[in-house]
């Protein structure tokens, strides 16, 4: 929320230490929603049941083959 001095609230960059501003704030939130729903495309692409399908396996064997517990000498 930010702090009281003087009856007066002080919040983001009135706050006298800010090191952002709304401007940026601004900017970084759209840049990192934009980012995050690009994770959750690529997550949806390459996720382990994709590949499952892929290859015509069931996502459990795909997931021990990914992550190594099954096919290790590979």
């Amino acid at each position: 929320m930010g702090y009281k001095f003087d009856d007066e609230i002080y919040q983001g960059s009135n706050c006298h230490n800010a090191k952002l501003t709304e401007d940026i704030v601004r900017k970084a939130r759209e840049e990192y929603r934009a980012a995050q729903a690009h994770i959750m495309a690529l997550r949806k692409e390459h996720s382990i049941a994709s590949y499952a399908k892929k290859y015509g396996v069931y996502p459990t064997t795909m997931e021990r083959a990914l992550s190594g517990k099954n096919w290790s000498h590979v």
